[in-house]
């Protein structure tokens, strides 16, 4: 079911995936964001907007420290509520 032309769409129930509790994909929706089984995924929790997020972990780029993507994550973290509402406007 398609709501836009960026996003879909669809309902799915939460079962059992080992002994915790889990939401399975469908495999053209991992497809369309480029991850396969085995892949190192990024989960964001947003809890003021009530979404949990799934993206491919992104490689650190050519030149740029570990601690420096550290620092900046941290950054943000610290500024989200402030860049949130800048972009809101």
């Amino acid at each position: 079911m398609g709501v836009t032309m960026d996003k879909q769409r669809t309902f799915r129930k939460v079962g059992r995936m080992g002994n915790s509790p889990g939401i399975s994909l469908p495999p053209e929706y991992l497809d369309k964001i480029n991850i396969k089984r085995g892949d190192e995924c990024e989960v964001i929790i947003d809890e003021q907007r009530n979404e949990i997020r799934i993206r491919p972990v992104q490689p650190i780029p050519e030149g740029l420290s570990p601690q420096f993507m550290k620092a900046l994550d941290e950054t943000h973290q610290q500024y989200q509520k402030a860049i949130r509402n800048l972009r809101d406007r």
